[in-house]
């Protein structure tokens, strides 16, 4: 079943205003022509472990696919708290905890190599001077990274040939992946996804299980507002009173009949105040 939902425009509006939705989002991505189906959608992961936020991705997005609640009986709304809910990986390479272990691994190898070249009393051999100072460059290099919050690739902020070593120190931490609408389209789409698959025969099964829709569809707890939480714990934004709202009215329903590998589809169209079943030649 396919839900096409058109975005509530004001009332009324003054000359020369547009008739866009309005809804506050830190997007400045514009495209020459929006096709009125395409939306922004952002996505943030973050580290449980030492809190490093990667930087918010914006990526466009078409008809939204909702996956079926295990509920023999579920709402719209239930399947979009599914889809927007904040989602927990395990055992996820960080690039910050891998540095500040490399940086716990060096500082202990340099308070090493100085302790012995204190020992030798001025005689210490050029290699061990040489890997003395090879780590206070690679330290260095390693706290300016972490200072400066650049350490998507901490490969790149060391000297060469020091890939291997890194890969000793390589820490793997619990991390929020986590999305939402950064620019709602103009026309909603949203396709409920009924094929299933039978875990013995390996045969695809379509969900018959029905899913209650309202005529009004308020998304405004899915789309960011001007403030974004950088927080792995919170999610990407929280609307709040007095933010802009977000509503999409109904205009169209496509329900498939039938099952997963045939069966006939019909359309419903609202126009005006009259809503049309479509089925091939058959209006009513």
């Amino acid at each position: 079943m396919e839900e096409t939902l058109e975005s509530e425009k004001p009332e009324s509006k003054k000359e020369g205003e547009s008739e866009e939705v309005t809804v506050k989002t830190m997007s400045s991505i514009d495209s020459p022509i929006l096709s009125p189906f395409e939306g922004l959608q952002a996505h943030r992961m973050g580290c449980l472990k030492c809190k490093y936020v990667e930087n918010i991705r914006h990526e466009k997005f078409g008809p939204m696919v909702l996956a079926l609640t295990h509920s023999r009986e579920t709402t719209l709304y239930d399947c979009l708290e599914r889809e927007f809910e904040m989602e927990v990986l395990e055992d996820v390479e960080c690039a910050k905890c891998t540095l500040l272990s490399y940086q716990t691994g060096l500082t202990r190898l340099i308070d090493t190599l100085t302790a012995t070249t204190t020992t030798a009393n001025g005689s210490a051999s050029f290699q061990l001077v040489a890997a003395l100072a090879d780590a206070k460059t690679r330290l260095k290099a390693i706290e300016k990274a972490l200072k400066s919050g650049k350490i998507d690739d901490p490969r790149l902020l060391i000297p060469t040939g020091a890939s291997q070593e890194l890969k000793k120190f390589l820490v793997r931490s619990p991390k929020t992946k986590h999305h939402m609408i950064a620019r709602p389209p103009t026309l909603l789409t949203i396709h409920i996804q009924r094929s299933s698959f039978h875990n013995y025969t390996g045969r695809a099964l379509k969900n018959q299980s029905p899913v209650q829709f309202p005529l009004t569809l308020d998304m405004s707890r899915y789309v960011t507002t001007s403030t974004l939480s950088m927080d792995p714990e919170e999610p990407i934004s929280q609307w709040r009173e007095g933010d802009g709202r977000t509503r999409y009215r109904l205009r169209s329903v496509v329900v498939h009949y039938g099952v997963h590998h045939m069966g006939h589809y019909v359309a419903y169209r609202l126009a005006g105040a009259t809503w049309y079943r479509i089925s091939d030649e058959d209006v009513e």
